[in-house]
């Protein structure tokens, strides 16, 4: 919603030409995305709300929460329709997982950034007890944040391995992720999150804030999904993961499976699509 080429000058053209069109905000109204860079974010919001410019937008939320967001800095009077991401189908195959008591290979797959809170997640694995190999790819945004992170890794204890292995081509995430036991991404926010799908496609276990739609993970057996002002309980859980021997994991890992092959279903998401563009 900030790009002046693709969104900022087609809406204004639309405007001026009575033309109606449809936004998706992508998470960008989240308070986790607004807290990066916020002043300058701030001053965008106040110019948009000053020109009036999403007049004739409709809204597109991709879950109940956006939608709440998309209220509060734009209005409960616009015009807003959930549709959530169309997944894509799923053409992997459940892979069980070979794995040592009190090991864990975790993995994460995201730009470096503070919205992804890299620099939080290496913190997590210092209080750690188990052996845990946590490899990260994805792209630097942030060079000076990269520095801390690595500063960090330098005073990680001798049981914790980290590996920073650069950018994943998309042609092979997924062999890359079946080699992994679960993924670790403790973001300030996520609208949806493609990656998280992607592991759990792949047979992992997931490991999440409380600021993506994947909620009530360990009610579901799948996974964690925890409040950032609990970092501890972050440690406990991956060191339990750690603990569990290759039989007890692949209970996890079977369920994560089966769990994201049921919720991925499009034909809900479809009919939304259908009433978003039904202008």
């Amino acid at each position: 919603m900030y790009s002046p080429y693709f969104t900022l000058i087609p809406l204004f053209i639309a405007k001026k030409l009575n033309i109606k069109s449809v936004l998706s905000v992508r998470g960008m109204l989240s308070k986790g995305s607004l807290s990066v860079k916020s002043k300058k974010k701030k001053v965008f919001l106040s110019i948009i709300k000053m020109l009036n410019l999403f007049k004739n937008c409709t809204f597109q939320a991709t879950s109940l929460e956006e939608k709440k967001d998309i209220e509060y800095h734009f209005g409960t009077k616009r015009k807003i329709v959930i549709a959530g991401n169309l997944p894509e189908k799923n053409l992997t195959l459940y892979t069980e997982k070979a794995k040592q008591e009190n090991h864990l290979k975790l993995v994460s797959i995201a730009r470096i950034a503070p919205e992804k809170n890299t620099l939080f997640a290496l913190s997590v694995l210092k209080d750690c007890k188990k052996n845990i190999q946590f490899d990260i790819y994805g792209p630097i945004y942030n060079e000076e944040y990269w520095k801390q992170c690595q500063t960090l890794i330098n005073q990680l204890p001798q049981n914790i391995v980290v590996n920073y292995e650069g950018i994943l081509n998309h042609n092979v995430v997924n062999e890359t992720l079946q080699q992994y036991h679960a993924f670790f991404l403790p973001s300030t926010g996520e609208n949806f999150g493609h990656s998280i799908i992607e592991a759990m496609k792949n047979s992992c276990v997931v490991i999440l804030s409380d600021k993506t739609p994947w909620r009530d993970l360990e009610k579901l057996g799948v996974g964690f999904d925890i409040a950032l002002d609990k970092q501890k309980m972050f440690s406990e859980k991956i060191d339990y993961l750690a603990t569990l021997s290759a039989t007890d994991f692949n209970a996890y890992t079977r369920k994560t499976y089966d769990y994201i092959n049921n919720k991925t279903d499009a034909s809900e998401t479809i009919l939304q699509y259908k009433q978003l563009f039904q202008l």
